[in-house]
């Protein structure tokens, strides 16, 4: 099995630097049955947080923990996980590119 040993990976989000933990195996194996609610409860406890700055979060960045754990926990190549967050940052790519004025005849 591949593990990720001595990788560490963090995400930044709007509650700060949050460096990605594994579940355990029973935890790992329990996922499917969990609701929502026991999962959610799971990575409050796994990362240290509190009720009030998991209700603050924008729902994205929740949704990108949740699934960067569980990826992590399985040994998902770190560039894969990566590969969530690709796109969430800089400005928008515009729709049209630009135009060079038009000489004067």
């Amino acid at each position: 099995m591949r593990t990720h040993k001595g990788a560490e990976m963090k995400l930044h989000l709007s509650i700060g630097e949050i460096t990605l933990k594994s579940l355990s195996v029973a935890q790992l194996k329990n996922i499917e049955t969990m609701t929502n609610g026991e999962y959610r409860n799971l990575l409050i406890h796994l990362y240290g947080l509190d009720e009030e700055t998991v209700d603050a979060m924008p729902a994205r960045e929740w949704l990108l923990l949740a699934k960067a754990t569980a990826s992590y926990s399985m040994a998902i190549p770190l560039a894969e996980i990566k590969n969530f967050c690709a796109g969430e940052d800089g400005p928008l790519t515009p729709g049209a590119a630009p135009t060079a004025p038009i000489a004067d005849a």
